[in-house]
């Protein structure tokens, strides 16, 4: 008989080993780390304390930190914090783990952009920061009033204008709203009809037109985003200003703003996700801190770009769903979102377009069907369209000349301005507010030379070429054949609207800007993010390390410029000066640096500071004079020119500068005012009475141009005439003790 064979006992499964590289533990030891370097930042000195702060508001540079000691006891504190964190939390049970990595890689992805605009988010308003908020008369709050001190009345009327588009809001007076234009462009018929009804319901809800004396004309509708930042200016308290009142705090504006776009960086990852692109993570991280798109998240006004694209990727997302699910919900969300999404801002209209062009690169073909599936988002996206074309035209440009140039100038500057988008996406260096003239791009485009068609056949030969490497280079996947050619169409087609096809205002300045490809460099960042991930996937024990330490400097990087870049964006000085160290020959930033300085001017005058003020009045002379020489056509220069020498005590140039102002756009009366009061207090009184019959032909409402008339005519012994219009001005303004007393002494002289 055979022994029995003794079966080895079975061993028990040895339980996975995790990395030392876990998400979870990094990301809290980077946690201890930072807070380690705020307890650090504690025993710093006062000179020490005073560098770190102006490092964290951008003031201070990388290279600028590594001249201190500063930098090295603060790079002490984060080592310290990192390793003793990392051996704390060395031991996180492996059955939470997985929950723990992804967690971690959502907040490292949150967190990281939130800390690399730290600088933005002290700053100020900038540029048309005030169109948007602190002056936007749809936003503003009644002050409080000494019945209700501190109590500031919500201005629910501001809403209607907002999602009218100011539109029908009619005078008491007919012609108190003459210098409204009669609507162009391609929606007159809509518009005209659109008028009535909702007068008609603004006077059942707000007791009639004339609600307000003027109404608030927006020159975008983008109702969403200026409804949030109506929500916002409700929200946040408000600093009080001597000269102009209650104002809107800056710096929550710009946390919200930051907040959206680290959002948006969340929201990037998960559509990358769903389309199982690798890299997903890196990619989206790429996005939320490159250098490009701090121009979108320091300056306020752009939060059309960062609300917009939140609710597009909301939109893609949902539209992956019902592709996989079949779902009628999510379409109905899909299209919902997209709506949303163009209400914040019309560049997105390109999206149907997106989701065709997605549609193929998953598949490989395009179906009727999936043609009659997007035809309500081409629908809904050319309705907007043709509104936002309107507004532009109507609102935005007016009668302003735009140097858009003909056709042959658009095509050729759209060809060289998608390779100059597609540089700075890859390798974002030298980077400006407006940039400047170059060799290879000029604005105004009025010469385009014959090398720029070749800047412009490029790009269709360049798209058909990598159509046709499908069949010509072996890739791994049917997929990864038509991803070439997928990158550079999405690229270049959500660019499309802003290449400068279409007149926009913006072309007054420049033809390119940063804030016009936040959306576009999706489709790059996502690229280098996949390719560095297959890069590591790929590469052998030992060249891992290499692949991985290329990506740590490529997100340091990108993090040191996006934070330097925020920095410029702190305030209107910064942001200006900047922009004059790499565009001599911007007359908008000479514009807005003489205007800072001529502010600081006022304000040290009107403390005693007069020799400083004198000073701050020479600089600012200089800017405005550089400003009228490169933009002699653009009346703001002519009057900025004006008000400086006024104050030198040039008197008969500023009046020369103030009359080439009004001759521009006379139809805007804060200029013509400033003539009216030039040519008034240099008592030439003919002149003057010309400008104020002007002008109480647009206002006759406003008892302070009644009241200066009266006083011409007194100068000029025409007693009748000024005792008709000071006893107008006081109807006007009942509770004007100076009126009154004008008027009585009138009627005793002139009965």
């Amino acid at each position: 008989m055979k022994p029995s064979r003794i079966l080895p006992s079975p061993t028990a499964a040895k339980p996975p080993k995790s990395s030392p590289w876990e998400p979870a533990r990094l990301f809290l030891a980077d946690l201890c780390a930072l807070l380690a370097v705020a307890l650090f930042s504690n025993f710093l000195d006062e000179p020490e304390r005073n560098r770190f702060i102006e490092f964290l508001q951008g003031q201070v540079g990388f290279d600028g930190m590594w001249e201190s000691l500063v930098f090295w006891k603060l790079a002490i504190g984060f080592a310290v914090g990192a390793v003793a964190g990392y051996f704390v939390f060395l031991e996180i049970p492996l059955s939470l783990l997985p929950k723990a990595n992804k967690l971690a890689l959502a907040l490292a992805l949150f967190l990281i952009p939130v800390v690399v605009y730290i600088p933005a988010m002290s700053a100020g308003f900038i540029w048309d920061d005030d169109q948007e908020i602190s002056a936007n008369p749809s936003l503003r709050q009644a002050p409080p009033t000494p019945a209700n001190p501190g109590v500031f009345k919500t201005n629910w009327y501001g809403l209607w204008e907002i999602w009218t588009g100011g539109i029908t809001n009619e005078k008491e007076e007919d012609a108190a709203r003459s210098e409204f234009r009669p609507p162009k462009g391609p929606l007159p018929a809509i518009v005209k009809m659109l008028r009535k009804p909702l007068c008609w319901v603004e006077g059942r809800i707000w007791g009639g037109p004339g609600y307000r004396f003027r109404a608030n004309q927006s020159a975008d509708y983008f109702p969403l985003k200026t409804t949030m930042l109506w929500v916002e200016y409700q929200l946040w308290g408000h600093s009080t200003d001597e000269i102009r009142g209650p104002t809107p705090l800056a710096p929550p504006f710009h946390r919200m703003n930051i907040l959206m776009h680290a959002l948006d960086g969340l929201l990037l990852w998960m559509v990358l996700r769903q389309l199982k692109v690798p890299g997903a993570w890196l990619g989206a991280l790429l996005f939320a801190i490159h250098p490009v798109h701090a121009e979108s998240v320091a300056w306020i006004a752009e939060r059309k770009n960062t609300l917009s694209l939140c609710f597009c990727l909301l939109s893609v997302s949902a539209w992956l769903r019902f592709e996989e699910s079949e779902k009628r919900s999510h379409y109905v969300w899909a299209l919902l979102l997209f709506v949303a999404s163009l209400l914040c801002k019309t560049h997105v209209v390109v999206l149907p377009a997106v989701l065709v062009l997605m549609t193929w690169w998953k598949t490989g073909t395009l179906t009727v069907r999936d043609l009659r599936r997007s035809a309500p988002f081409f629908i809904v996206a050319v309705v907007l369209a043709l509104v936002t074309i309107w507004f532009q035209n109507d609102r935005a440009i007016g009668g302003e000349e735009i140097p858009i140039g003909n056709w042959a100038s658009r095509i050729a500057g759209a060809g060289v301005v998608t390779w100059s988008y597609l540089s700075k996406a890859i390798l974002p260096i030298n980077l400006n507010t407006i940039y400047a003239n170059t060799a290879w791009l000029w604005w105004p485009l009025d010469n385009p030379q014959p090398w720029m068609l070749l800047a412009v056949a490029l790009v269709p030969v360049t798209l058909l070429m990598l159509l046709a490497i499908r069949d010509l280079y072996p890739f791994r996947t049917p997929l990864a054949s038509r991803t070439p050619f997928f990158v550079f169409a999405f690229f270049v087609g959500t660019l499309f609207p802003t290449l400068g096809l279409f007149t926009m205002s913006y072309m007054r300045l420049t033809l390119q800007a940063d804030h016009f490809q936040y959306f576009s460099d999706i489709a790059i960042v996502a690229s280098v993010g996949a390719l560095i991930a297959l890069a590591y996937e790929r590469a052998n024990a030992a060249r891992r390390p290499v692949v991985a330490g290329a990506c740590v400097v490529l997100i340091f990087c990108f993090s040191a410029y996006s934070w330097e870049r925020a920095g410029v964006h702190l305030s209107e000085k910064t942001l200006w000066t900047a922009c004059l160290k790499k565009n001599e020959a911007s007359w908008q930033a000479h514009n807005h640096i003489g205007a800072v300085l001529y502010g600081e001017a006022v304000e040290a005058a009107r403390k005693g500071l007069d020799k400083l003020s004198e000073e701050l009045f020479r600089e600012a002379a200089p800017h405005f004079a550089r400003a009228v020489e490169l933009k002699p056509k653009n009346p703001e220069v002519h009057n900025n020119l004006g008000l400086v020498l006024w104050r030198y005590g040039h008197r008969e140039e500023a009046i020369a500068e103030y009359y080439k102002a009004v001759e521009i756009k006379g139809e805007v009366m804060a200029l013509r005012g400033n003539l009216a009061g030039a040519l008034l207090e240099m008592r030439r009184y003919d002149e003057a009475a010309k400008q104020y019959r002007v002008m109480l032909a647009e206002m006759p409402g406003d008892p302070n141009l009644h009241a200066n008339m009266g006083y011409i005519h007194v100068q000029m012994k025409r007693f009748s005439e000024a005792k008709q219009e000071f006893e107008t001005a006081l109807r006007l303004d009942p509770n004007n003790a100076a009126l009154r007393q004008n008027c009585e002494a009138l009627r005793r002289m002139a009965p």
